[in-house]
């Protein structure tokens, strides 16, 4: 009893398709545990406090400002994640890249949040950590509108990779 090939393809398909349904959750789900852990935290850091179990109990948890953050770090996490997965597709079909460079191209972001952590967080020690914050805000903003305007020249586009990573990394430190 065999069935035939185009059935043990479907399979096949429906069999990847679940798989990448589990790791859509699973990812999205810890981003936003992330989110919500480092919103609790960032709201005590703006606010320049320290809480005690005292104040822990006479104090609201959901006040506006953490709202606030809470919608502004998961704006963020959103815009991120949806960015990610399209990114290596445009390389290839606007500038033609192969899959290596393409690779070379999106690493240059990762690299640019890696060295901007230690320099951002002696920036917000020294500096209001709530202009920091919207600092790198509005730059991380910005970045997400130059990608709009760069399709010509892969060498901008690396350009703009490293600013958004700047921008990401400063605000993810603050």
């Amino acid at each position: 009893n065999e069935s035939p090939k185009g059935y043990k393809r479907l399979q096949g398909d429906i069999q990847k398709a679940t798989a990448g349904v589990a790791f859509f959750i699973c990812r999205y789900s810890f981003c936003g545990f992330a989110v919500y852990v480092s919103c609790f935290f960032s709201n005590f850091a703006l606010n320049k406090r320290i809480v005690t179990m005292d104040a822990a109990v006479n104090d609201r948890l959901f006040t506006r400002s953490y709202i606030y953050m809470c919608l502004a770090n998961f704006l963020t996490a959103f815009s991120f994640f949806l960015l990610v997965p399209t990114l290596p597709f445009y390389l290839v079909d606007n500038f033609g890249l192969e899959p290596d460079i393409v690779g070379l191209v999106l690493s240059c972001y990762v690299l640019a949040v890696l060295c901007i952590r230690p320099f951002a967080g002696f920036v917000a020690d020294v500096f209001p950590r709530k202009k920091v914050y919207l600092i790198s805000y509005v730059l991380f903003a910005l970045s997400f509108v130059g990608y709009l305007f760069v399709y010509s020249e892969i060498l901008f586009f690396i350009l703009l990779r490293v600013v958004h990573g700047f921008a990401f990394g400063a605000l993810n430190t603050t």
